[in-house]
């Protein structure tokens, strides 16, 4: 299934990285992760870390860049290294990636020192991934796995973090058709 993801994440990074969409931030608005928590952004963050695998390619294909990806997890940073991500945006191979242990288990220390304005996190893995995030005042959004759903929510959530909601939408059509024809 992961692998299934990270193919769909490049692709969408292909395609991201072929068109320039508008930015639309909105400012002061509310943004609610899919565990219903909320915070909210006065402008579209400038530096997330992004913990859950295929976070990465994901922010970097709703974005069209890695500038605002400081910090991820050593698998995606993987991909972003050894894969075709590496090659369209070659600053992402540098990102550091010791913000995250065994079980996803952030290294606060590590994510400090990055100053994130966001941190991406699993919100099905349990408290102890996540309240160690916020102890340290990290702002965190939880992302949900398991289904379409849950993965076009991680587009929205992105186009809303990074200010880009019209570019996140476009690539959640373009995932849509994509998918209506596998199944045809």
């Amino acid at each position: 299934v992961l692998a299934i993801a990270a193919g769909a994440a490049i692709l969408l990074a292909i395609v991201a990285s072929q068109a320039r969409f508008s930015t639309d931030p909105v400012p002061g608005a509310p943004l609610t992760d899919q565990y219903g928590n909320t915070l909210t952004l006065d402008q579209p963050a400038e530096r997330v870390v992004t913990i859950p695998i295929p976070a990465a390619s994901m922010l970097i294909a709703v974005d069209g860049g890695a500038e605002r990806l400081v910090g991820t997890h050593p698998m995606s940073k993987s991909a972003l290294q050894d894969g075709i991500l590496g090659t369209f945006f070659p600053d992402a191979r540098s990102i550091p990636s010791n913000v995250v242990g065994q079980g996803f288990m952030p290294n606060v220390e590590a994510l400090l020192t990055l100053e994130p304005d966001l941190v991406l996190q699993w919100g099905h893995q349990g408290s102890g991934i996540v309240e160690p995030l916020r102890a340290a005042g990290l702002p965190v959004v939880l992302l949900r796995y398991g289904s379409e759903e849950d993965a076009l929510g991680w587009l929205t959530l992105m186009g809303r973090i990074t200010g880009k909601t019209e570019r996140a939408q476009r690539l959640i059509d373009w995932r849509a058709t994509a998918v209506e024809e596998v199944r045809q």
